[in-house]
């Protein structure tokens, strides 16, 4: 389990209690409506409206209650037979959204695999009024709770734009990409669950009255690990930018000399 930043823990515990339930949100209060973004065939969950936006070509996500949002079951059209993105167990993901910035509103794109004991999920985005969560949990009821990975941890949400990826080895370990930088996590892999992308959502909660902006979204068979420069240690970097340095001043002494 990864150590949860101190000044998040008393939120992001609360906040995944109450999120760990299965991915089935009620419809009963507005009628399900059928939206066509990026080739996938996505259907409405919970209140509100979405639409393609004309001109940008966005999807607009309109809560009118608590939680709202687009689901498909097996890209890109929905059925229950197998997706082709779980083909060659190399699956992946890949979603851009507008943070709005405003304090409550979570944005998140979650896939999870109905159809493997424990509904094994995996989830990122701007929630718990961080920047970059992403988090994977598997199991039934309480054991959830026991059961959940997070990662990432950026504050505080901002107005800004966010692209994520999400992907599997054909090995079982899960990765996450938010905006470039890549994580890793073998939550599913250690317990020998085969997590299939399955049920995939676009959600937005806590923003009732707001229009949620996602630019992209993207999905195949053949996802591989990005290779992600890693930041210098301060040190490291002060001692490269002074070598630099002298070099630059030895080749100035030898021009003049």
């Amino acid at each position: 389990m990864l150590n949860i930043k101190s000044r998040f823990a008393a939120t992001i515990a609360c906040a995944a209690t109450l999120s760990l339930p299965l991915l089935a949100m009620s419809s009963t209060a507005s009628a399900s409506m059928i939206v066509n973004w990026k080739g996938v065939t996505f259907e409405t969950l919970g209140e509100g409206t979405a639409e393609v936006e004309a001109g940008t070509g966005d999807l607009l996500l309109t809560p009118t209650g608590n939680s709202f949002s687009v689901h498909v079951n097996r890209l890109p059209g929905g059925g229950t037979g197998p997706s082709f993105v779980n083909d060659n167990d190399t699956p992946f993901i890949r979603v851009s959204y507008f943070d709005t910035g405003v304090a409550g509103q979570n944005i998140d794109i979650a896939v999870q695999d109905e159809s493997e004991p424990g509904a094994p999920r995996a989830a990122a985005g701007s929630l718990f009024g961080t920047s970059k969560v992403a988090f994977a949990t598997y199991g039934t009821g309480a054991e959830r709770s026991a059961n959940t990975e997070y990662s990432f941890f950026e504050d505080p949400s901002a107005a800004v734009m966010h692209e994520i990826l999400l992907g599997r080895t054909a090995d079982g370990t899960l990765y996450y990409g938010f905006d470039g930088e890549q994580r890793s996590s073998d939550i599913f892999k250690d317990q020998g669950i085969d997590f299939d992308f399955n049920d995939v959502y676009l959600r937005a909660r806590g923003s009732a009255g707001s229009t949620i902006r996602f630019t992209d979204f993207a999905f195949g068979d053949d996802f591989a690990p990005n290779v992600q420069a890693v930041s210098e240690p301060a040190s490291l970097a002060m001692l490269s930018l002074g070598s630099a340095l002298l070099l630059l001043f030895r080749r100035g002494r030898r021009n003049h000399s």
